[in-house]
């Protein structure tokens, strides 16, 4: 997991990529580097994701199978969530959902979901978290991040 603490304002480290802006600091959402360990996540992980990214991207310029691209992608979306460039994390968010299958999808899913929430698309969010909490993998990320919504959607009506 990443060690990181983003608002909607910047990123600080802490003890997982937390996405929110209480007051508080509590974390609202949490965020997932790929299981597999490809060039780049580590730097991502350490919170050196210029550098991460860098070295993603050119791992993804010479990956054309779908199965080594997908951790690739995942790693990306989080390091642009991490840096708040949305725009590129959204294509790299939707390509790793993409590039997903049911036995890898929740990751990918689950942070999307957390870009959903950051440009406040509750709806979205919650489908994704929804989705890939049927999958079953990763059970308290999602459970976790599935309650933290709730709470934020439920103070959002209030």
């Amino acid at each position: 997991m990443i060690k990181t603490r983003v608002s909607k304002f910047g990123a600080f480290f802490l003890g997982a990529l937390f996405i929110g802006t209480s007051v508080n600091a509590e974390p609202v959402l949490s965020m997932k580097t790929s299981i597999e360990d490809v060039n780049g996540v580590r730097d991502v992980e350490a919170g050196n994701y210029q550098t991460g990214i860098r070295k993603l991207e050119a791992a993804l310029a010479k990956t054309s199978v779908t199965g080594n691209r997908l951790p690739i992608l995942t790693n990306l979306c989080v390091a642009h969530v991490a840096t708040g460039d949305l725009e590129q994390a959204n294509r790299y968010c939707n390509d790793a959902v993409q590039h997903s299958n049911k036995l890898t999808s929740t990751i990918a899913l689950n942070n999307r979901a957390v870009l959903h929430y950051l440009n406040d698309d509750l709806v979205a969010a919650a489908a994704d978290l929804e989705a890939a909490d049927k999958n079953a993998r990763m059970p308290a990320l999602i459970k976790g991040n599935l309650e933290k919504l709730q709470r934020v959607t439920t103070l959002a009506k209030n």
